[in-house]
């Protein structure tokens, strides 16, 4: 047997099953839950593959069954802290290339549920692509600054930038698309120089631009000291 419960006050509610003229004598309580409200999501974008960390921030405190909703995809299980919840984004399911920017609402969702009404925004981004960098050889001796630009870096994305094996600490510059990081101590010879995208919020690794689908990869050269 399937109902559709009525507008009700948050709470609780006894359901019995009536058959003809008569209750059931059993009853189970259905609880209603005031609807989430959602004031902000931070970051409002990411790259189309997916796995950026979303928080929506509520009025109240969350309830324990509620879920972050992207689109047609939920529920999406979060980790909830004070009024806020945090979602990892799923990979874009908006029909296009990866060159094109998708636009889904964004909210929350009881679990079991329908999604809640949706006033907020996410967008999908390309995939972050880097480019060439500059200079394209340094001195092996290291210190040398190098930039690298990242199209399509979402904000709020910090970075680090690995010279072959070592990985050293990257500055974006502004809110431009460009990162810069210190050229470590290496050994004469050419080696593969890439970027990786460090999610804000734990500064763990986010994914991996160091090669693109639409470039071979990078080589950098350490050159002998003069």
């Amino acid at each position: 047997v399937k109902c559709e419960p009525p507008a009700h006050a948050p709470g609780e509610a006894a359901v019995a099953l009536r058959v003809a003229e008569t209750f059931s004598t059993q009853t189970t309580l259905f609880s209603y839950e005031a609807e989430p409200l959602l004031v902000g999501v931070t970051p409002a974008q990411g790259p189309r593959s997916g796995g950026s960390l979303v928080t929506l921030a509520f009025v109240d405190t969350p309830s324990h069954r509620v879920a972050c909703s992207f689109g047609a995809v939920f529920p999406v299980a979060g980790r909830r802290e004070g009024f806020a919840l945090t979602c990892v984004s799923p990979a874009s399911t908006v029909p296009g290339s990866d060159d094109t920017v998708g636009r889904i609402p964004v909210g929350a969702t009881h679990v079991g549920a329908g999604v809640a009404e949706l006033t907020l925004w996410f967008a999908y981004l390309p995939e972050p692509d880097a480019g060439v960098p500059a200079p394209v050889a340094v001195s092996a001796g290291g210190g040398a600054l190098v930039t690298v630009d990242v199209a399509n870096l979402a904000e709020g994305v910090a970075a680090e930038c690995r010279f072959g094996l070592a990985v050293v600490p990257a500055t974006r510059v502004g809110n431009a698309a460009t990162v810069s990081c210190v050229a470590p101590r290496a050994a004469p010879g050419f080696v593969t120089l890439g970027v990786t995208l460090l999610d804000p919020r734990d500064g763990q690794t986010a994914s991996e631009v160091a090669s693109s689908p639409r470039r071979a990869l990078v080589d950098f050269a350490f050159e002998v000291p003069a």
